[in-house]
């Protein structure tokens, strides 16, 4: 697949809904390798193939206090499914319940899960569950009270599995719309803004930007990429159009045409976002701290500081 097919293809099976996630993965595991992405193209294949006990999980893939079911006997008593509070376990081994539960499963599995138990749960183990397991056992019988567990376990309803399917496709939609924002198909999106982006929607505050801006200086008097005057517009005051102006004039001094096209592309959407007739503060907020970590990813020191001093002053001016 060439390079225009193969975002073409991304872009219009992501928002189709009947297309299986495991497949845009596979789309996404061949655009990580086209643009040097590795971020992209680990996440993808985790997502395929399952994380590892080591791996970070997207915070999408942790469920905050799932349900925590007990079987257990008491006598002739036998009790199934038995729903308790993590008030209800002894207080010296209550810290040994997880705060969550990681979801280390291929997606293509959790999508199964969903389907086959719509409208009730599925159960999962855990290995500090059965360490609780055996250390309650071993209270009751030194203090002779209380029954015997057989076992501990959680239960996730699936619609929490759906939404964590849910969660990737939406991922993958952010991500496509970050990568194919004012870019012609016959072009890749850079690398480093690819990596960005996935760090962002996949691991990050999920925060919604369509960023990437690819071509011409926007709002740029001049010819080529070494000559940057900021357009003084109404919207703008003094000391924030200043700051962009020197945030420009900082890039002439990066040797690297590649790191200084990709700080210029994401300087222009956020001074885009300031000069829309439609100005969103909140779409503002967003570009300015991925602006901050793209520069700080590129350790860029002049010009972090420089981004930093601009959205403070954008801050300040009450603009976002």
């Amino acid at each position: 697949m060439k390079d225009r097919e193969l975002l073409q293809a991304l872009r219009d099976r992501v928002l189709d809904e009947d297309r299986a996630v495991a497949e845009l993965l596979r789309l996404c595991l061949m655009l990580g390798q086209r643009t040097g992405s590795a971020d992209l193209r680990v996440w993808a294949r985790r997502e395929l193939n399952g994380y590892g006990n080591d791996d970070v999980l997207p915070t999408y893939r942790n469920i905050p206090e799932p349900s925590l079911l007990a079987d257990s006997t008491n006598g002739f008593q036998i009790a199934k499914n038995e729903m308790i509070s993590r008030w209800g376990v002894p207080e010296d081994l209550r810290d040994m319940v997880p705060e969550q539960l990681r979801l280390q499963q291929p997606i293509n599995e959790l999508e199964h899960l969903a389907a086959s138990h719509s409208g009730s749960g599925v159960t999962f183990t855990h290995a500090a569950l059965q360490l609780l397991t055996a250390r309650w056992n071993q209270l009751n019988r030194r203090e002779r009270r209380g029954p015997m567990i057989e076992r501990l376990y959680f239960l996730v309803g699936a619609s929490q599995l759906a939404g964590v399917v849910d969660r990737v496709r939406t991922s993958l939609v952010e991500v496509v719309s970050d990568l194919t924002a004012d870019i012609s198909f016959d072009q890749l999106p850079d690398k480093r803004m690819v990596d960005t982006s996935v760090q962002i929607h996949m691991y990050g505050s999920g925060d919604q930007n369509n960023i990437i801006v690819h071509g011409a200086n926007h709002g740029v008097i001049g010819a080529g990429h070494q000559s940057h005057q900021v357009q003084n517009s109404p919207s703008l005051p003094t000391e924030v159009a200043e700051r962009f102006g020197r945030l420009y004039e900082a890039l002439d001094e990066l040797d690297d045409p590649d790191t200084r096209a990709t700080i210029e592309n994401a300087i222009d959407a956020y001074e885009e976002s300031l000069t829309a007739p439609d100005s969103d503060p909140e779409q503002v907020r967003e570009r300015g701290r991925l602006l901050s970590r793209l520069t700080e990813s590129l350790g860029v020191t002049m010009l972090a500081t420089g981004v930093f001093e601009l959205v403070k002053a954008v801050s300040a001016a009450g603009l976002g």
